[in-house]
């Protein structure tokens, strides 16, 4: 799909594994390029799109003038050009008369902010509210982010891969009103959740690929709603295991890529409400395994890349609600793979 264009849809597995958890509630799928959401309209809006259409035709007809143009304009007397001509070659253009460029202090508009940082929105479906704001990717500063806490109303935030740090969380404590909020690929760490704690409405956060080691993880248990929590890559170890303990609603968690290993497994077991666990490339062994099986609702757990071997087949194959279990790239045996096949007839397991 181009990446300028906007397809209407549900997310796909794939997609909805390689984005984040909680896109899909909305239904729709959105490109990672800007295109502005018009509130008195559906018109799309792409300024770098149109830039470039703009200049591809008129470098069409100035190459067409060159190619059908008669005789030497060198030689034309000024009576023979037009008075259009003339006014671009002859006369210097008066600077006063170019339109000033928009101070951003003068700015206050959040749309305003949200077409200069280069980003998306969605409005409610009569136009009047900002319900989606998607700054992935985009200029947006931590010290901007003020201008953020005007949206009141917004129930999606995408701040991934910017240059957003924990100062600029403080201007979130209003939004309250936010299901979903993607801080993947950014500068916070642990000191910065503590802003996160007024968020009561909030379902799906994604600190993947931050600095967040798990200290702060004991402000995310005062938020009642969040179902959806995606670490991956960020520095979490065993050292704070105990702060996965006040999770207790937490359904999705993704591990994957950090440096957790036995002793937060045996924290996660507390989890009843946990569904979906990502453990890959992690320091589990099959001795953690052994905990899991006291999660009564687990049903997909991926211990891809693992020191798990043969070891772990008793525990797993007793997770009979499991219906995907990933071992790729694991030390199980074949025969260690066949006997969980026939252990869990319903399970997908891999490889």
């Amino acid at each position: 799909m181009p990446r300028d264009q906007v397809q209407p849809g549900r997310f796909g597995a794939n997609e909805f594994s390689r984005l984040t958890f909680a896109w899909r509630r909305f239904g729709h799928r959105f490109a990672a390029r800007p295109i502005f959401f018009r509130p008195n309209g559906p018109h799309l809006k792409h300024p770098a799109a149109s830039s470039s259409f703009t200049s591809l035709t008129w470098t069409m007809i100035l190459l067409v003038g060159l190619c059908c143009g008669c005789g030497n304009r060198a030689d034309e007397s000024p009576s023979e050009r037009s008075s259009a001509e003339r006014l671009v070659q002859d006369e210097p253009t008066d600077p006063s008369a170019l339109p000033a460029a928009k101070n951003p202090e003068d700015i206050s508009d959040p749309i305003d902010w949200i077409e200069r940082w280069g980003g998306l929105y969605r409005t409610s479906e009569d136009g009047q509210v900002i319900r989606i704001v998607l700054l992935n990717r985009t200029s947006i500063q931590s010290d901007e982010m003020r201008h953020l806490s005007k949206l009141k109303q917004i129930v999606l935030l995408d701040l991934n891969s910017t240059a957003v740090d924990d100062s600029g969380l403080v201007h979130l404590q209003d939004l309250t009103e936010l299901e979903t909020l993607n801080l993947g690929t950014t500068s916070i760490t642990d000191n910065g959740l503590v802003h996160l704690r007024l968020l009561t409405q909030l379902r799906g956060l994604a600190l993947d690929d931050t600095a967040v080691r798990g200290r702060g993880l004991n402000h995310l248990a005062e938020l009642p709603a969040l179902t959806d929590l995606k670490l991956a890559g960020a520095k979490i170890t065993d050292e704070f295991a105990e702060q996965f303990s006040g999770l207790q609603a937490v359904q999705t968690l993704d591990l994957t890529s950090t440096i957790v290993g036995d002793a937060t497994l045996q924290v996660l077991s507390q989890l009843k409400s946990l569904q979906s666990l990502g453990l890959g490339k992690t320091q589990v062994t099959s001795t953690g395994i052994q905990y899991l099986t006291n999660l009564p609702r687990l049903t997909a757990l991926d211990l891809g890349g693992t020191q798990v071997d043969d070891e772990a087949v008793d525990s797993l194959a007793r997770m009979t609600r499991l219906s995907r279990l990933s071992l790729i790239g694991t030390a199980v045996s074949p025969d260690g793979l066949q006997r969980l096949r026939e252990s869990l007839p319903k399970t997908q397991v891999q490889p």
